[in-house]
């Protein structure tokens, strides 16, 4: 994100922020729940969840920001897909080599894979 942003709703959620991060950790916890109940919150946070939450809103805006971005990038692929920028992809990707490596999946030519491709790619 640009900063100062120029786009009238990023300038707003700075406003936003810079006022939560004014409030006291009580007040913060009367907004929360104020917005939980507008919003209908589906399911409520568990206490570490309040606890992580609470932690986060001690954090400078940036810092906030940041952490919402990547937990955003995490839950914004279907499950299971992961990118080299997921904290999970290297454990996963050695996991494959090694099932790999030992026999259990041996995989597929490079023929076969690109037939595959070219069968499902939309015309």
């Amino acid at each position: 994100m640009k900063f100062p942003p120029d786009d009238p709703t990023e300038i707003r959620l700075v406003e936003i922020r810079a006022y939560l991060d004014s409030l006291t950790l009580f007040e913060r916890g009367e907004a929360r729940d104020y917005l939980a109940r507008l919003e209908g919150e589906p399911q409520p946070l568990s206490d570490v969840g309040n606890q992580l939450l609470d932690s986060i809103l001690e954090l400078d805006w940036k810092e906030q920001l940041s952490i919402a971005d990547r937990v955003q990038l995490i839950h914004s692929r279907p499950p299971g897909v992961l990118s080299a920028d997921d904290p999970r992809f290297e454990e996963e990707l050695n996991r494959r080599i090694a099932e790999h490596e030992s026999g259990a999946e041996p995989g597929i030519s490079g023929e076969e894979f690109f037939a595959k491709l070219r069968a499902n790619r939309p015309d």
